[in-house]
């Protein structure tokens, strides 16, 4: 049973992050450009626990975090491609924002 409710927690999280993107859409509004620490929070962290993320911060290739992030895309996460790129280089290079995200999960 508690799986199955982490299942629905984490379904509806993504479908409220497509819901609020929609909106936005609608509107008009450009999201403003975002940092590592930003991204991390809240696109990766809305349906993976952080700790999953900041294990293999530095540890993959460019090319392995590219592939993850367009994955996740694919499933559903709402990146443009200016924040893909960001969190890209940011996972890859260990970057600040992503060692300040991570402090608590390492």
């Amino acid at each position: 049973m508690t799986t199955r409710f982490i299942g629905i927690v984490g379904a509806t999280a993504c479908l409220l992050m497509l819901f609020v993107a929609l909106l936005q859409a609608e509107k008009g509004d450009q999201p403003e450009k975002s940092s590592c620490e930003t991204l991390l929070v809240t696109k990766c962290g809305t349906c993976h626990y952080l700790t999953r993320v900041c294990q293999k911060i530095g540890r993959k290739s460019k090319g392995d975090w590219r592939r993850n992030v367009k994955r996740m895309v694919r499933k559903g996460a709402v990146l443009s491609r200016d924040e893909q790129k960001v969190l890209v280089d940011c996972l890859h290079k260990e970057e600040e924002g992503a060692v300040k995200a991570c402090q608590d999960y390492r």
